[in-house]
Order: C-alpha cells, then structure tokens, then sequence
C-alpha cells in the first residue's frame, strides 16, 4: 500500500539560555510517513506532546486563561511591542522585527507533496500548521482554516475521516463583523488537543477590547496617518477592488504587491490599505463586500505575496485589521529583508512572467530598470550582509 501525498511533521525552534544567559536557537524537526494517514497523524501528535511534556517539566510552557499552552521564553528578550503607544513608525518597524526574530515556536503540520492538491488544497502553500503552542499569540482561526483544509485532503484523497472526525466551535475575532450566515462557527476537524474559542470567550473578549478602547486617547494610528506618507508609511484605498474605470481589475492588486516589494528591499514599513491619498479613513467595505469576508482578505493577502514576492518573504510580513473613527482599514507590516526580492508581474495576455526591482524612495515606491544601477543598489545596500 502506496503512502498518501501527503505526511506529518513535528517542528520546534525554541531559545537556550546558558548559564551566563547568553542566547542560542535550538531547532528540532522530525516527519512522520505511514500507509495509514491516522497513524502518522497520531504519531505525530504523540511527539508533540512528549516535547510538550519535556518543556511543562522544565517550567518552559504554562496555561493561559482560556486553557491553551503558552511557551515561556527568557525574561532578557524583547518584549511584544505595544502598538497603542505613541511611538514613531520607525520605533514601531524595529521593536517589531527584534520581537520576531525572539519567537519559540511548537509546531504540528501536515505537508503537502502533490503540486496540485497543494494548489488546490493548501492554496499554493505546501505546509500548514494544524496544531501551535508559541511564546507568541497563536493563530487560532489560522490553525482551524488549516484543518479543514485538511478534512478537503482526506476527502480529494478518498480517505473516510467519519470514524475520526467531530465537530467544534470557535469564534473568530471578527465573527459579529463578518455577517457570516449563522452556523458558520461550526467546523468539522480531525481531533487536536486546541481548546477553542466559544461563544462565552468570544463575548469576554470582545468586551474587554471595548473597555480598553474607551480608556485609550489619540491611538498611535492616528498619529501615525496625520503624519502622511512617507519612505516607511504607504496609504492604499483597496486590497484588490477597483475604484478606476476602464483599467484592469488586476492593478490594485499590483500596486499592494509593488509597495511590499519595495519597502522589503529598503527599511521596511507599513501599508494601510482602506486609507485615502490624502490619509482619510475610508474603509474596506468595499473589498468586504466584493470577497464576503475578513477570512477571505486574509487568504488574498497571503495569495498576492505568494503570486507577487514569494513564501521566502512570509516570515517578515504581518497583516492585521484596524479601527479608526469607525471605519476598518489593513495594517500590513513588511521587515527589511537581508537580500533583494524581485516581483514577479505574470501578464495573462501573453502567458509571460516578467520580473521586477522595486525600491522605495522618499514617499514613493520606484521600480529600477537599468541593470547596473540594480547592481549598485544592492551592492550598497546589501555588500555588508550578502555572502
């Protein structure tokens, strides 16, 4: 009996601390392969909680208030920024990448080794993580997207999962706000040991995000837009709803994707999409409507760096959704990368794809066309770091 196209992995990047409490990283994977899916599954999930049991022995991972694990990590590390503070974009973009570069992370994913069920399944990403305990807030409506997209893989695979399968609820962050028919926080997912969101978790939460608003004063995003656009700051008024007539439906998507290009290759920023030229708030609603959901611009999001710059780059974008004077707009968060990333521009006309180098200057994100002059932007940017 042949293995199916697909197989389990358990993956850890975790910091140690010495005795003169100097930092090192410490990384440990190990795939599970086996005729029946059920058994690497479950010989993964087995791993997983050895380790898991190794870190509680050691006090490296504790409870958090809903009933999920949470790593430790050492008290000498950055901690997680505070985005309400009245810092500059700068400040923000740096204390950021430090408290990225400082995650520990336990993983479950299930890999995907068929190119076009990882199209059609994974939606162009390979490997995704079905189970998470972190020392940063994990993804929950991420993990449960990931396994149902699983329960599609068993049932394209011809897998009967009815032995094994259940049924959950969770609550997403934004479950009143995306007008989901009702229902829609029921998911039927293979077992793992998350403890999801209910409903009574849902509402605690959202009221203390209301409490915590009302105390708040002029938040750090509307300092951030008064202060206009900048070689670090980007405003966008969509994700991928045209505004312009007559132009193809493909250029806001272009525009997002060669503004991420060129703050990656530079120092990094912010785009906030649902923002006007002349930094008024104007909202998503429109992306909203045309796809139907937030869930639906998250995976959008990760389709256009995917289609655009590539899954290299993942690691140093982070996307979440904003308020401002009642109108919801898109944060998108780009880290510096330590080498050059060309866009990729596929013209459906032609059925070429063409590649670009995109920098960004002042206000403005520029494309670079002379070879040389690519050849000496990098060189000067990147000679210290390219090896």
């Amino acid at each position: 009996m042949n293995n199916p196209p697909f197989f389990y992995k358990v993956s850890f990047h975790l910091l140690v601390q010495d005795k003169d409490k100097e930092l090192s990283h410490q990384n440990w994977q190990k795939e599970f392969h086996n005729a029946d899916p059920f058994t690497a599954r479950q010989e993964a999930f087995d791993a997983f909680s050895d380790y898991l049991e190794n870190l509680e022995t050691n006090d490296k991972i504790q409870k958090e208030e809903y009933g999920n694990f949470k790593i430790v990590s050492p008290s000498n590390i950055p901690k997680i920024p505070n985005f309400e503070e009245n810092i500059s974009l700068e400040e923000m973009a740096l204390s950021y990448t430090e408290y990225r570069e400082f995650s520990e992370d336990l993983d479950v994913l299930l890999v995907i080794t068929d190119d076009k069920l990882v199209d059609e399944i994974g939606y162009g990403d390979s490997t995704l993580a079905i189970h998470s305990v972190s020392s940063q807030p994990v993804n929950m409506q991420s993990l449960i997207d990931n396994l149902t997209a699983e329960m599609r893989l068993y049932r394209r695979c011809d897998i009967d999962t009815s032995s094994l399968a259940r049924e959950v609820q969770h609550y997403g962050e934004d479950f009143e706000e995306s007008e989901e028919e009702e229902g829609a926080e029921n998911y039927t997912i293979l077992p793992t040991p998350m403890q999801w969101s209910t409903r009574e978790i849902y509402d605690r939460k959202l009221n203390e995000e209301i409490e915590g608003k009302h105390t708040n004063s002029k938040s750090l995003w509307e300092n951030i837009i008064e202060g206009g656009e900048s070689n670090t700051l980007e405003f966008k008024p969509s994700l991928i709803y045209n505004f312009l007539p007559d132009t193809p439906n493909h250029i806001p998507r272009f525009n997002n994707a060669k503004t991420i290009c060129g703050f990656l290759n530079a120092r990094g920023g912010v785009l906030l999409i649902g923002i006007s030229d002349e930094g008024n708030p104007q909202g998503i609603d429109a992306d909203l409507k045309f796809l139907g959901s937030k869930d639906k611009i998250k995976l959008n999001i990760d389709q256009l760096i995917h289609s655009y710059v590539g899954d290299a780059v993942i690691p140093l974008i982070d996307s979440s959704f904003e308020k401002l004077e009642n109108k919801e707009f898109i944060a998108i968060k780009v880290q510096p990368s330590s080498r050059p990333v060309f866009l990729k521009n596929h013209n459906p006309n032609t059925g070429k794809t063409t590649k670009h180098f995109f920098a960004r200057r002042s206000a403005s994100t520029t494309e670079i066309k002379d070879t040389e002059e690519i050849i000496d932007y990098i060189f000067n940017h990147w000679s210290p770091n390219i090896k």
